[in-house]
């Protein structure tokens, strides 16, 4: 029996969930990395080879979150697997922000980068299970440009937002927060 596969609303909403929320999350990686000064003064780092660290805990992350994301796929199926993600980069956001000292701050972001590393994985299985055989191409063409279209938000955004909170911690709990709405809402 050929059963044609059609794409439906529904597929078009998930997508555009995914979408966004990974978004949202190079949107806060980014502000975090533009914010890297402010960040420094606050705990107090004065040599910029310190701040580094945070890039190399989220290259880390992802160099295991995308052997992690097989596993986790494997073990909870697409779905569950997007909100554990999801859940990781909300929860890394968070505990980075309200980090006590420069480590934890750094182990939150490396959460964080964890959570985008196995997000981004699970886009192919998604587009697999929800759409037809002719809109894949576009779709996952779509998929590879959502960390691009992160950066033009960024820059769209991080600048006004940091104005208007005055505060590097009020801007990236904004960026957090819209990530948490898109996981809700998902």
């Amino acid at each position: 029996m050929n059963k044609e596969k059609r794409t439906s609303k529904l597929s078009y909403l998930i997508e555009t969930i995914m979408f966004f929320t990974y978004a949202f999350f190079a949107v806060n990686w980014i502000a975090g990395s533009t914010l890297t000064p402010e960040i420094m003064a606050h705990f107090g780092i004065r040599e910029f080879s310190q701040a580094t660290l945070i890039s190399n805990a989220v290259t880390l992350a992802k160099i295991i979150g995308n052997f992690a994301a097989a596993y986790v796929l494997n073990k909870l199926y697409p779905k569950k697997s997007i909100g554990l993600g999801s859940i990781f980069i909300v929860l890394g956001s968070v505990i980075a922000i309200f980090a006590p000292n420069f480590m934890i701050f750094v182990i939150g972001r490396f959460i964080m980068g964890f959570g985008g590393a196995l997000f981004i994985v699970y886009f192919s299985p998604v587009v697999i299970e929800y759409f037809s055989p002719e809109d894949r191409p576009l779709i996952n063409s779509l998929n590879t440009v959502c960390y691009n279209v992160g950066s033009i938000l960024a820059l769209l955004l991080v600048s006004p937002v940091l104005k208007h909170f005055n505060n590097w911690k009020h801007s990236l709990l904004f960026f957090a927060g819209i990530s948490l709405i898109l996981f809700f809402y998902g």
